[in-house]
């Protein structure tokens, strides 16, 4: 549990926060810090969130979607209590990295095993199926209530880094939390709804281009989409509609690994890794400077994008070889 009790002191004691949400902000890093930052401001403190990218359409109706900030809006000085949520290392927050140096201490809250215990104060929980559920226990520990907009935050939190609770990773723990969550007023069919029904035209639009691209080797075991700057400009997509693309790979019968390509407009490419029983992909992750968890996991690569997937995919295919034995 490394430095839980320490956090659930500083969460009862600290009257300003400043909470930071990585690059391509998914739905476990931004349900949990609005969730944690709705709760403490509710307790009176005063709390910033910063994101140095957008948050993508669909989660934008979480309570307090609204009031993150970009880092060069906040003002000069120190900032309280930097609170990290769903990082494994401060590069992957981008611009607003450079916030943690006028922090009084650096909190890092994750579940990656990748995580490389970069603050002050680290809880970094493996086991846990989100950091959605890292932030539940320490508010229940702190005694700060959880109210209903704060508990529809963390349950999609739970909903969106558990594949609504279909992923290995989500217990009987995941579940009993879920329930406290809808107890406390989350609302699952509102959560659902924002989710997964009212995606943009758009986003299809580029699912479709991204399928045209699908391809199976090595005895149909890795399957791999790209998505290209050109697709996404053709279809008038954001980087939040790539959000889910290398859940549809994933879902063909035999395929061990699945992976995304997501060209950057910085020219990097974005790898996006999943895999269903033996490979574990958060090593292969590592083998270029990224991480996660053994079934889910990503890295940056320098393009060009079609030099990137050919590396790749090579080298997926040696790491399945070797994992089915």
């Amino acid at each position: 549990m490394d430095d839980f009790g320490a956090i659930v002191d500083l969460l009862k004691r600290e009257s300003r926060f400043l909470l930071l949400l990585h690059r391509l902000p998914d739905g476990d890093t931004v349900g949990s810090s609005l969730g944690l930052a709705w709760v403490l401001r509710t307790a009176g403190r005063q709390v910033l969130v910063v994101s140095t990218d957008e948050i993508p359409p669909h989660y934008r109706f979480l309570p307090g979607a609204g009031e993150v900030l970009t880092p060069h809006m906040l003002p000069e000085g120190p900032l309280g209590a930097g609170m990290v949520l769903d990082t494994t290392h401060p590069r992957r927050l981008g611009e607003a990295a450079k916030l943690l140096h006028r922090c009084r201490t650096v909190v890092n809250i994750d579940h990656h095993i990748t995580n490389e215990q970069f603050g002050d104060l680290n809880y970094v929980d493996p086991s846990a199926a989100a950091v959605g559920e890292q932030v539940f226990r320490l508010l229940v520990e702190a005694g700060l209530p959880i109210d209903d907009k704060a508990a529809t935050c963390l349950y999609a939190a739970l909903v969106t880094d558990t594949g609504s609770f279909s992923y290995q990773n989500t217990t009987a723990i995941t579940h009993r939390i879920a329930g406290e969550l809808v107890r406390m007023g989350a609302r699952p069919r509102e959560v659902v709804e924002n989710l997964f029904e009212r995606r943009r035209l758009a986003a299809l639009k580029l699912l479709g281009k991204g399928l045209d691209t699908l391809r199976l080797s090595h005895e149909g075991t890795v399957a791999w989409m790209v998505i290209s700057r050109r697709m996404m400009r053709e279809v008038g997509a954001t980087d939040g509609d790539c959000e889910g693309l290398v859940d549809y790979p994933r879902t063909i019968a035999g395929v061990e690994v699945a992976v995304l390509f997501r060209e950057m407009e910085d020219g990097q490419v974005r790898v996006t890794f999943r895999s269903r029983r033996c490979t574990d992909v958060a090593a292969l992750a590592r083998e270029w400077g990224g991480g996660g968890h053994p079934r889910a996991a990503g890295c940056v690569l320098e393009g060009p994008l079609w030099s990137v997937v050919e590396t790749v995919i090579r080298r997926v295919e040696q790491v399945v070889a070797q994992a089915r034995g």
